[in-house]
């Protein structure tokens, strides 16, 4: 009786830091949706079409980019939030590992980030991404690049606030970023008339949310704080054992998320990679809400894991993906139905609606944001490996797929050949696995 209560009241707490952190992840995420309806067409009536494809490409090498942090993030995450019932002394030697490694890991790639300057790999990489016409020099793409890798380390305490349920403050920050992102676009814009600015206006916000999140972690008194004394030989092996499987899954998403805009620029034009952008900007922001109200339920599930607590994770896990099933399909119909108005009164006559690409879109969206929930339950409870084989041959099928398709069916065939992908490759494996994994099993006995 007195376990049955203990653990009702661990599940209410557990509950209500979800609920909040689900509602400070929204809030922030509608703020950035704000501003992103004014950054671009700001950017397209500044700049041009052709350039906010470029821009577009930008900010997809920047998804390419926060993979370089190897996965350590994820994994120390993970470990945290299944250690975070047990002793602290575990917990402050994972903090204190995980920072030894990142730090190590983000000396490495800035020195060769350096090196690579000198021998001209940014020269190689600009005339590869982007045509003579763009104006995208090395020196660009050197300091965008170097900024995203310090960027990577200095946002190591997102993953502790993340493990401990409190994602609040990470929201804080990324509201800081966003402030930043929309007010050196405007000053790029209106003021400098600068395009390299806007570039480096990316990595910059970033790197300041960064620096706010560590001032919020410095004086936080609820969670372990970093002592380099307790740095261990086994939690660097835990660590770097447990990264490498996150780091796939971090790549994957990549090849698979942030690939279209350099493939349509690259084999159409900078002006298709353009109106690419344009549309998924709508689908993605809708996409990143999911991420962020799921983000929360990653530690959650972790610390009902460890609990085992089966019926809070069955419950959990059944309610969120029929709520994103339904909400993402009535907002990508939305988006179909509504399209054309909504690009008239959004970007005037920068860029036309396009009704062959947002269909195949809106239907990524549905699935994206299923998969996203039942990734976060599989991030919990371990199940990364999977998830890395999943991942494999999704990206290996959807590749070749979107090459052999973009040159004959246009922009709008390298969609639908991601949606079926994507279906066969994760969506139907992985519901077969939850549904033979023990939260089931459990339930049947």
């Amino acid at each position: 009786m007195y376990k049955a209560r203990i653990l009702t009241i661990k599940n209410s707490n557990r509950d209500k830091k979800f609920l909040f952190s689900v509602f400070a992840n929204s809030g922030v995420r509608l703020l950035g949706f704000l501003t992103s309806l004014i950054i671009i067409p700001l950017v397209l009536k500044s700049f041009g079409t052709a350039n906010y494809g470029v821009y577009a490409v930008f900010i997809s090498l920047g998804g390419y980019l926060t993979t370089l942090d190897f996965g350590i993030s994820n994994a120390l995450q993970t470990e945290l939030a299944q250690a975070a019932g047990g002793k602290k002394e575990i917990s402050r030697g994972l903090i204190a590992s995980g920072l030894m490694v990142s730090l190590c890991t983000v000396v490495l790639l800035v020195c060769a980030s350096i090196l690579s300057q000198l021998w001209g790999f940014y020269q190689v990489t600009a005339d590869f991404l982007f045509s003579d016409q763009s104006g995208v020099t090395r020196d660009q793409l050197f300091l965008f690049s170097t900024l995203f890798l310090i960027f990577n380390f200095l946002n190591f305490p997102q993953s502790i606030f993340n493990a401990y349920q409190l994602g609040w403050w990470p929201a804080l920050a990324q509201a800081v970023v966003t402030v930043i992102t929309f007010a050196g676009s405007w000053l790029a814009a209106n003021t400098m008339k600068s395009f390299s600015f806007l570039v480096l206006t990316i990595p910059i916000a970033q790197i300041v949310g960064s620096a706010v999140l560590w001032i919020i972690y410095l004086r936080q008194s609820a969670i372990p704080l970093i002592e380099l004394s307790q740095v261990s030989a086994d939690s660097v092996r835990s660590l770097i054992s447990r990264s490498l499987s996150f780091f796939w899954i971090q790549l994957i998403s990549v090849l698979a998320f942030q690939t279209d805009t350099i493939l349509v620029a690259k084999m159409l034009s900078a002006t298709d990679a353009a109106a690419v952008a344009a549309h998924g900007r709508l689908i993605f922001m809708a996409s990143g809400l999911f991420s962020l109200i799921a983000a929360p339920l990653w530690p959650a599930y972790g610390d009902a894991f460890g609990r085992g607590d089966h019926a809070w994770i069955r419950r959990t896990l059944a309610m969120t993906v029929i709520y994103s099933l339904i909400i993402s399909g009535i907002f990508g119909a939305m988006l179909v139905i509504f399209g054309p108005q909504i690009f008239s009164l959004w970007l005037k006559d920068s860029l036309s609606f396009d009704r062959t690409i947002m269909v195949p879109y809106s239907a990524w969206l549905v699935l994206v944001a299923v998969g996203t929930m039942l990734a976060m339950w599989m991030n919990g409870c371990g199940k990364v490996k999977f998830q890395a084989y999943a991942g494999f041959f999704f990206v290996i099928l959807a590749t070749a797929a979107k090459i052999l398709v973009v040159p004959r069916l246009g922009a709008g065939g390298m969609l639908w050949a991601a949606n079926i992908s994507y279906l066969i490759c994760v969506l139907v494996p992985v519901s077969v696995l939850i549904y033979r994994s023990n939260i089931y099993r459990h339930k049947q006995t």
